[in-house]
């Protein structure tokens, strides 16, 4: 088995996963500044650039993905890969944000499609935290098939703990 790659590029029909670079960050601000998309998160102010540097900095040094839309080649979220345990055998997805053209439509599927499919090829469990009063991501994750696995406290705020079965989706 090769090694996990937690930058890999991935591409789907309508969407390129690439590694989030330092030259993004405007772009990445101008599209992350709707207040709508951080409303229902616990870091409702991220749309304010100095709650945001400080995120683009940690989603930086975390090794971040940009999202893009394939067919324009401008970035329309971002998410990555975190907590990987390779003894357990797991890993997480998260940190994901759409801007709101892309919601509720098949943007959230393929971008699941696409992490969920590389992350099988190397781990058992995939995991989705999701801060439990997110109703909306809580939603899409279910949309997907992600199943309520438990709801405990993380960095000391109620999350929720979803998974998909491998090969789900």
């Amino acid at each position: 088995m090769t090694q996990f790659n937690p930058i890999k590029t991935l591409e789907g029909q309508n969407l390129i996963i690439r590694e989030l670079r330092e030259d993004d960050f405007d772009e990445i601000f101008a599209v992350s500044s709707d207040t709508k998309i951080w409303e229902q998160t616990p870091y409702s102010n991220r749309y304010e650039l100095p709650v945001f540097a400080q995120w683009f900095n940690d989603a930086i040094e975390g090794q971040a993905l940009a999202i893009t839309d394939k067919h324009n080649d401008q970035i329309i979220g971002s998410s990555r890969y975190y907590e990987t345990d390779l003894e357990q055998g797991e890993t997480s997805i998260g940190f994901t944000f759409l801007i709101r053209e892309h919601w509720g439509g098949g943007t959230n599927r393929e971008l699941k499609e696409l992490m969920f499919g590389h992350a099988w090829e190397h781990f058992d469990t995939v995991w989705l935290h999701i801060a439990e009063d997110n109703t909306r991501s809580r939603k899409a994750a279910e949309k997907i098939g992600a199943k309520l696995d438990r709801i405990g406290i993380k960095n000391d705020l109620p999350y929720c703990w979803y998974f998909l079965p491998k090969g789900a989706i």
